[in-house]
C-alpha cells in the first residue's frame, strides 16, 4: 500500500507495517477507527515520513532508469547480432553463387570460334 500526502508518497509497506510505523497511516487508521490518536504521532515523525518516502522514491527511479538502461542495451546487442547474421548469411550466398556459377562455366564445353567466310 501506498501512503500519499499532498501528491507525494509518504509511506509505503502492508497494513500491518504502516500501523507499526508512526506515520500518516496510523494516524488516519487511528481517527477513524479508534476514539483517539496516540500523543506520541508529532510533526517531527510526518516528517521523517517524508524524507523517508523521497528516499524511497528516488531508490525506484534509480531502479527504474537501470532498468530501462539494461533494456536499451539487450535491444541493441540484439539488433547487432541480427545485423552480423544478416551479413554473414548474406556473404554466404554470395559465395555459393559464385562457386555455383565457377562450377557451371568449367562444365560447359568451350565455345567454337566463327569460321570465317574466305
Amino acid at each position: 500500500m501506498l501512503v500519499m500526502n499532498q501528491g507525494q508518497m509518504v509511506q509505503m509497506g502492508t497494513h500491518e507495517e504502516l500501523l507499526a510505523q508512526e506515520g500518516m497511516y496510523r494516524k488516519l487508521f487511528h481517527k477513524q477507527f479508534l476514539t483517539s490518536i496516540p500523543a506520541e504521532l508529532t510533526v517531527e515523525q510526518d516528517i521523517r515520513d517524508v524524507r523517508r518516502s523521497k528516499q524511497i522514491a528516488q531508490v525506484q527511479a534509480a531502479k527504474k532508469a537501470a532498468a530501462e538502461k539494461a533494456a536499451a542495451e539487450k535491444a541493441a546487442a540484439e539488433k547487432a547480432a541480427a545485423e552480423k547474421a544478416a551479413a554473414e548469411k548474406a556473404a554466404a550466398e554470395k559465395a555459393a553463387a559464385e562457386k555455383a556459377a565457377a562450377e557451371n562455366a568449367q562444365s560447359q564445353p568451350p565455345a567454337k570460334a566463327p569460321i570465317a567466310a574466305e
